[in-house]
């Protein structure tokens, strides 16, 4: 990275811990008090501006057990003999990709070592990784040959590109897309699917996987339909026990450090999925979850639904939407639809 975006990032990482995700002071962000009494004109002065109305909150920050407002900053320092961190965030969201880059720079300082572990990158592709860190690829060649989208280079890129500078492991975590997907769409059991996979396919996914009946499954139920939810969560299920698995192996090999978890928002709600999966299999170690939330209501209030949800949550407003005007007639260029294509691959099985 170079000194511009080191100061950046330090920029950003800063006005995030202490709970302002504007690029502004927090006092500037808040309405401005009314006059009780208009000012009185003054001869030959220029008429005065209105006061520009408040800017909407871009976040706010709750504890999770009270619904305390706090800052990432204050939540990290309390978590600093946790074992995992937990980010749970909304793909792609700007809020989430400061909060994490934060996150992985003041755990960091910390004093105790720090790893990172990222559901979107595949565990076929940890050697790429470990060529990233060592200095052996460019960040574009090791997106492309990590098979990282385009949103990578404003989310996840800065973390990697402080990884490499500061030589802090990072875990591949999640399971190989096409071999998840294969074991959907069969009907053997996990332990005959591992023996017709090669022993290299074998080494990228767990020893074993579980479907528990709890209520992360009914989430994802009611979320995908009865049916699709149903064939689906074998391959959810599949992905969090990998994450979990892989984050295991790491602290089973190096439990002096600590590991940012940066995963999806479902994967960690209530402390489920990959967390219940984790402490399976070591259930003393101390995790802290950190969730981002959508909320409608532009004050971004905390409500009681969500007492216990996170350790830390970071509500967010919902996207506006602006309408688009209404054409007043078929344009001359438009192509008239057609029907997809039968050779279209559907989108395969991809974790929440």
């Amino acid at each position: 990275m170079s000194r511009l975006h080191h100061a950046l990032a330090a920029t950003a990482a800063a006005a995030f811990l202490s709970g302002c995700v504007s690029g502004r002071c927090c006092p500037e962000n808040r309405a401005l008090p009314a006059p009780s009494k208009a000012p009185a004109a003054v001869a030959g002065a220029a008429p005065q501006a209105p006061p520009e109305p408040a800017k909407p909150k871009m976040a706010a920050f709750y504890r999770g057990n009270d619904g305390a407002e706090t800052d990432l900053a204050s939540a990290l320092a309390s978590w600093k003999d946790a074992d995992i961190v937990a980010f749970g965030e909304l793909h792609g969201h700007p809020v989430g990709a400061q909060g994490e880059l934060a996150a992985l720079k003041t755990m960091h300082g910390q004093g105790r070592p720090v790893a990172l572990a990222m559901e979107f990158m595949e565990r076929d592709t940890q050697p790429i990784v470990d060529a990233y860190l060592a200095g052996e690829l460019s960040i574009v060649d090791f997106a492309k040959k990590a098979r990282q989208g385009r949103a990578f280079a404003r989310t996840h890129g800065p973390l990697m590109a402080f990884c490499q500078a500061n030589e802090i492991p990072v875990i591949a975590a999640n399971a190989p897309r096409r071999l998840v997907t294969a074991y959907r769409k069969q009907d053997k059991d996990y332990a005959g699917y591992l023996e017709g996979l090669s022993k290299e396919d074998r080494g990228w996914l767990p020893e074993d996987t579980t479907i528990l009946d709890d209520e992360y499954r009914e989430r994802f139920v009611s979320m995908m339909g009865e049916a699709r939810g149903a064939a689906f969560f074998k391959s959810q299920s599949l992905w969090d026990d990998a994450m979990a698995e892989a984050m295991y192996d790491f602290r089973s090999e190096h439990p002096e450090h600590r590991i940012l978890f940066v995963v999806g928002a479902f994967h960690v709600t209530k402390g489920l999925g990959t967390i219940s999966k984790y402490k399976l299999r070591r259930g003393k170690d101390e995790i802290r979850i950190l969730l981002m939330t959508m909320d409608k209501n532009p004050s971004l209030p905390f409500h009681d639904s969500d007492v216990g949800v996170a350790d830390l949550l970071v509500k967010v407003p919902y996207p506006v939407r602006r309408k688009l005007p209404k054409a007043r007639g078929p344009s001359p260029h438009k192509k008239k639809p057609t029907a997809p294509s039968p050779h279209t691959k559907p989108k395969t099985d991809g974790a929440l």
